[in-house]
């Protein structure tokens, strides 16, 4: 049973994400990421990994954006984290602040009698800012979370179209 309720919250995340694709003039996008994180026991974690965006203007100076993202680390199960962030260009520089939460793959019992992945969202939840340049395709970006499990991190991404 919890394998299957793991698929169907991975399946929310994308289905926000084709959401967003339908917008007009959406942009897809591919890439890498790395993040420090400060876990329980105040030890730093590092995590690598990829993610898949999609991007759409709200306005004209203002993009929604929604981020899957899946990373692994050592000693720590691999995750799943979808953010949502609004976004606000000017010129090549972009900045912006959203929302994100997660799920750990981790079926473990910590002690509670309720496997991590159960409330691994709210361990995951989180406010972000982002500060990026775009290359004219390639985008630098570094990220910034506070909530339960807050990092840095670094992120380039590619167009897809």
């Amino acid at each position: 049973m919890p394998a299957r309720s793991f698929l169907h919250k991975a399946a929310l995340p994308l289905l926000t994400l084709l959401t967003l694709s339908s917008a007009q003039g959406a942009q897809w996008r591919f890439g890498v990421q790395a993040s420090t994180l400060l876990p329980d026991n105040f030890g730093l974690a590092a995590t690598v990994g990829g993610h898949l965006s999609v991007q759409g203007a709200v306005s004209r100076s203002l993009d929604l954006r929604g981020l899957l993202e899946g990373n692994v680390g050592l000693n720590r199960a691999p995750e799943v984290r979808l953010d949502l962030t609004l976004l606000k260009n000017s010129g090549s520089l972009y900045y912006g602040g959203g929302i994100g939460s997660g799920l750990l793959a981790d079926f473990g019992d910590p002690g509670s009698g309720i496997p991590l992945i159960v409330y691994s969202p709210l361990l995951l939840a989180n406010v972000h800012g982002v500060l990026g340049y775009d290359f004219g395709g390639p985008r630098l970006e570094g990220m910034a979370r506070l909530g339960p499990n807050p990092g840095v991190g670094l992120r380039a991404s590619f167009p897809l179209r």
